[in-house]
């Protein structure tokens, strides 16, 4: 299924949510993104890549304990 959001740049990008089917179980849909541009994989933001964040600056040293993957790219066609 592909949808149309609109998102807000400033807060971290969702990897996953639980919806709530009628009969009242639930399940994960797990989100892919297109035109996804620079994104930072340790704190889910656009704007910066990894290599110039400024927590990861912080931190001194990468750990690579990195929330967000580049699964969350769709697949170029």
């Amino acid at each position: 299924m592909c949808i149309q959001v609109l998102l807000d740049v400033r807060k971290t990008l969702e990897e996953s949510k639980k919806i709530k089917k009628p009969g009242g179980e639930s399940t994960e849909v797990f989100f892919k993104y297109e035109r996804l541009t620079t994104f930072c994989y340790l704190r889910g933001l656009l704007g910066h890549i990894d290599d110039r964040c400024t927590k990861l600056l912080m931190m001194g040293e990468d750990d690579s304990d990195h929330h967000w993957g580049p699964e969350l790219r769709v697949d170029p066609r």
